[in-house]
């Protein structure tokens, strides 16, 4: 409610609840949310714990989902990808499904789903672990790099 517009969770939670449950996968995406400068020092720091190999898609760059064996594939301003992109990503995390996805963001992405700009199957895909770069201190990025390693070690 950061500019007074109310937005309505329940559809979302209802969704997160039915989809969790169905998910099969050993991956665990990330989403990293904040300013710029931190999510690139928060990448440098977490790239080299990913699964090799790793492909990174730049800011701005279009998403054409990868065709060679993929470990991790890094997604800088996924808030930017476009419907049809949104729908390409989706079907390839569904067709790939030992690959992890780390995805930024400058801005929420639960408020471009609740106002229909994200699509909402794709955000709870990407949104495994959600790592607010904001608060450095937290205790979600010594638990990313734990199962980015495990991950790593595994496979």
């Amino acid at each position: 409610m950061m500019d007074g517009t109310r937005l309505d969770s329940a559809p979302l939670l209802e969704f997160s609840l039915s989809c969790r449950a169905e998910w099969r996968s050993p991956q665990h995406n990330v989403l990293l949310e904040g300013p710029e400068a931190s999510i690139a020092a928060t990448l440098r720091l977490l790239a080299p714990h990913l699964r090799a190999p790793v492909i990174w898609k730049p800011r701005g760059a279009p998403f054409e989902p990868p065709s060679s064996d993929v470990g991790a594939l890094i997604l800088e301003d996924v808030d930017a990808l476009s419907r049809d992109e949104q729908t390409r990503l989706l079907e390839w995390i569904d067709a790939t499904p030992r690959a992890q996805v780390v995805s930024t963001t400058a801005h929420s992405l639960f408020t471009a789903v609740a106002r229909g700009r994200f699509d909402v199957a794709l955000y709870y895909r990407l949104n495994v672990v959600l790592l607010d770069v904001n608060r450095r201190h937290d205790f979600g990025f010594h638990a990313v790099v734990c199962v980015a390693e495990e991950q790593r070690r595994v496979s």
